[in-house]
């Protein structure tokens, strides 16, 4: 890839914290290389305190856009000028569009979710879903779930009851009847394990097992995972995660996070430029350089 920034280079970039584990500068920079657009993807590694400074920086620099990723999906929300409808609905933003002095926030995770999970719909029609984080990832994993698909049952799990309060009430906002929804503190179940066994899909919607630190799992015990299991990671560095690693060895269906990523990246490609992705490349690409 042609490395080259002129002065009249337009650019966008990541604002998150910790984000030295990102791969979105190659994907986003393969795809402008590929399309010839002279823009250039950064990434800004943002402690929270200095999240508000950061995000008036990049539009006084004239930053075309941005991605947000945790822990800031959320919190950048009151500081945008307009979200599209599906942001009011999930109250999370992982792309920001600045037109005309104007920041408007957008979701892509929840369509990078379905994109990569679409072909597992009849799998788990019927079926008990647990899902470990109740942050900007975990809304977009409900939205889709709760709007695509047609799960019995989802139970959201978290260390932080305020987070959970506030999905609770979101969801109260999207008017599901269909599903059964509840949630509950991941340290004070009592049957977690039950839990585990008796759900058809896991999906880690937190940052445990990523890049550095690849010997944690969100489920420690492999013994809690069956064949019958489908176990999503929404890590994508490292390419195969500790918990995609230990529910393999028992025979379950482990999926990574990073078709997640290309999909919801390539959604925000298309709302920066107007062009499509080219996926197939960027796939080969971010495997090349995880391996």
């Amino acid at each position: 890839m042609e490395e080259r920034v002129y002065t009249y280079s337009k650019f966008c970039g990541l604002l998150g914290y910790p984000i030295k584990h990102t791969l979105s500068p190659l994907m986003h920079n393969l795809s402008f290389d590929y399309h010839s657009i002279d823009w250039v993807y950064l990434p800004f590694e943002v402690e929270p305190d200095d999240f508000e400074k950061a995000v008036v920086g990049l539009k006084a620099a004239g930053a075309v856009g941005f991605n947000v990723t945790m822990p800031f999906k959320e919190l950048v929300i009151k500081l945008l000028d307009d979200v599209d409808d599906e942001v009011k609905k999930m109250g999370a933003v992982n792309t920001v569009k600045i037109i005309n002095g104007k920041m408007i926030g957008y979701n892509t995770d929840h369509r990078g979710f379905f994109r990569t999970f679409e072909i597992y719909r009849d799998d788990i029609e019927g079926e008990k879903v647990l899902i470990f984080g109740a942050g900007g990832a975990a809304k977009a994993v409900l939205y889709s779930l709760l709007h695509r698909f047609e799960p019995e049952s989802i139970l959201i799990l978290d260390i932080l009851e305020d987070k959970i309060d506030n999905l609770r009430m979101l969801i109260k906002s999207w008017n599901v009847k269909s599903v059964n929804i509840s949630f509950d503190l991941l340290n004070r179940l009592n049957d977690l394990e039950e839990r585990i066994k008796k759900s058809k899909l896991i999906i880690n919607a937190t940052p445990v097992g990523m890049t550095p630190n690849i010997q944690n799992s969100i489920i420690d015990n492999e013994n809690n995972f069956r064949n019958e299991h489908i176990i999503y990671d929404l890590v994508y560095n490292p390419l195969k995660t500790a918990l995609q690693k230990k529910a393999e060895k028992m025979g379950a269906v482990a999926i990574g996070g990073l078709d997640m990523l290309i999909y919801q990246g390539a959604e925000a490609f298309k709302i920066w430029t107007g062009k499509d992705m080219p996926v197939e490349k960027v796939k080969e690409k971010l495997e090349s350089a995880l391996k």
